[in-house]
Formats: structure tokens, sequence, C-alpha cells
């Protein structure tokens, strides 16, 4: 385990470390004001049974996946209708800055 800590000072640094950990499927723990969230790469099998393990959580109980556009839904789900999409359209914000 790493801790990385976050300040002005190594803003930049310590986000890559913190991406390049998630892309190598590594789960990390990251605070915010109300919680700590815990955070990896959905897609990545490992990365998944981790979290399942450190939450002592039943697989069958689903986790809350973070996405950045309509495509990364279509990309993680089985499908969406056309209601589904109107409503996504509707209420997703538009991210402004794509380049993560």
């Amino acid at each position: 385990m790493k801790y990385i800590a976050l300040n002005e000072q190594n803003e930049d640094t310590a986000i890559k470390e913190v991406v390049e950990a998630i892309n190598s499927g590594e789960v990390v723990i990251i605070p915010t004001d109300t919680v700590y969230g815990i955070a990896a790469d959905a897609l990545n099998e490992r990365a998944v049974k981790k979290i399942y393990e450190l939450k002592n959580r039943e697989i069958s109980k689903p986790c809350n996946i973070l996405v950045s556009n309509i495509e990364m839904i279509k990309e993680v789900t089985k499908g969406t209708s056309k209601k589904e999409e109107e409503i996504i359209e509707k209420f997703m914000p538009r991210c402004i800055d794509n380049d993560f």
C-alpha cells in the first residue's frame, strides 16, 4: 500500500500517480469532503474483485460506476433504451475538458 499526499506543491505529480495506479489495476482510496471513496478501473476484473474483498461485499450487490459520457455508459451496460438516452442527454452534465 502506498500513501500519496496531495497538496498544492505536488498536485500534478500526485494525480498522475493515482491515475497510473488505477490504470495498472490497483485500488485507491480517495478522501472527499464527506466520505472516503474507493476507486479502481471498473473494466478491470481483478480491480473490481479487490474492491469487493476490501469492502467484504457480496458479489451479488452492485457497485456504482462513475462515467464521463454517454458512450462510456453504453460500454459498461447491456444497452440503453431511447427513453434512457433522452434522460441521460437531458440531465447528464457535459464534460468540457475530456482530456484525461
